[in-house]
């Protein structure tokens, strides 16, 4: 793709009720991978001073900003979470931007072992982190909605890749709105070339990547937040996104969920590594 990469860090897991993924976007923007570099530049999010009762919503506001800032400066944004809320901030710019320019709307690859598609009256937990997606196609989500304004995404043109864990809210959503997904399961079954096919067929010829470490499997990525059994092998999630990645404009990118504190014998740290690796060498 060769691409200028801006790296926007946004340490905050207060979409989640779960500490330590607001410690990721320091440990991945100090690796050597990412700061040699060449053309990057890198913003960080201060998440210290919001106003606490809309935590999430200034954060993903401010968000917002800095990654419409980095698409109208010519640069692909690569956000860093932190907990998965905050691509409401960052893909309602992309899409909104996008847009605007093109007067059509992105597609979107999800991937990730949870739908995200609660609301504030459907979440089991209310937890925040849990409703992004949701806000993105238009559903009414308390803060979040307010955000994403414009920003929307079409759900013909969203694909689930590594679904595993819905709630009853989710599952009816999914449904009633009939957004593609394929679980690890079917993924196994149908083959990762036809699928990555049927992805491409979905998405259309520009799409946003929103990448959540929960969607692999625990034994290779136990440091997350929420973690599933019976997701994906570092492998086989590679090997899926390469074939998707060859087809294509991928237009930005978010990394979330990665939990140093919730790592084990640093599988995660070197499971996040080798992914990065991969990411940044096809967009870069």
């Amino acid at each position: 793709m060769n691409k200028n990469i801006c790296f926007i860090s946004v340490p905050s897991s207060h979409g989640g009720n779960i500490n330590g993924s607001e410690l990721a976007p320091d440990l991945i923007t100090n690796l050597d991978m990412v700061k040699s570099l060449k053309g990057s530049c890198f913003l960080n999010l201060d998440c210290k001073n919001f106003e606490k009762n809309n935590f999430v919503k200034s954060v993903c506001s401010k968000l917002k900003i800095k990654t419409h800032k980095a698409l109208k400066d010519g640069f692909f944004p690569f956000v860093l979470g932190g907990d998965h809320s905050i691509s409401t901030g960052s893909l309602s710019a992309v899409s909104s931007f996008f847009f605007k320019k093109n007067k059509y709307r992105p597609g979107l690859i999800w991937f990730d072992a949870h739908a995200d598609l609660n609301t504030h009256l459907t979440s089991p937990s209310g937890n925040m982190h849990g409703m992004p997606l949701a806000s993105l196609i238009g559903e009414d989500v308390k803060h979040l909605s307010d955000v994403v304004d414009s920003g929307l995404f079409d759900t013909e043109k969203v694909v689930f890749l590594g679904l595993r864990d819905l709630d009853p809210g989710e599952r009816n959503l999914l449904e009633e709105r009939n957004i593609s997904h394929f679980s690890v399961e079917r993924i196994r079954e149908e083959g990762i070339e036809n699928v990555s096919k049927r992805v491409s067929s979905i998405i259309g010829s520009d799409y946003c990547l929103s990448f959540d470490v929960d969607s692999l499997d625990p034994s290779c990525a136990p440091g997350v937040g929420t973690p599933v059994t019976n997701g994906f092998h570092l492998e086989e999630a590679i090997s899926l996104l390469d074939l998707i990645l060859k087809k294509g404009n991928l237009v930005s990118l978010d990394f979330v969920e990665y939990n140093p504190l919730r790592d084990i014998d640093k599988k995660t740290q070197e499971s996040v590594k080798i992914f990065l690796n991969f990411l940044i060498s096809k967009i870069s």
